[in-house]
């Protein structure tokens, strides 16, 4: 992806939505990305226990087929 970094500022009851929480990026040459970060938050911060200053960004394409692909898993699964 290359690109430069992003720094945001993510809350810390961000861990204790109801819903997922997604991050979105777009690089330079128009490709957007999503992930969510809910889970990958609660694992890094030991149940928020310590800080997080970074999140290493492992989204998929954000595209029609991933998006079906979260949406069957949340049919399957619920919201998760």
């Amino acid at each position: 992806m290359g690109n430069q970094h992003k720094t945001t500022q993510i809350d810390a009851g961000t861990t204790d939505q109801a819903f997922p929480v997604l991050l979105v990026i777009r690089n330079s040459e128009g490709e957007v990305r999503w992930m969510e970060v809910r889970d990958y938050l609660k694992r890094v911060s030991e149940n928020g226990k310590k800080p997080v200053k970074q999140i290493v960004f492992e989204g998929e394409r954000f595209d029609v087929m991933s998006v079906g692909r979260r949406r069957v898993r949340v049919i399957q699964f619920g919201v998760k």
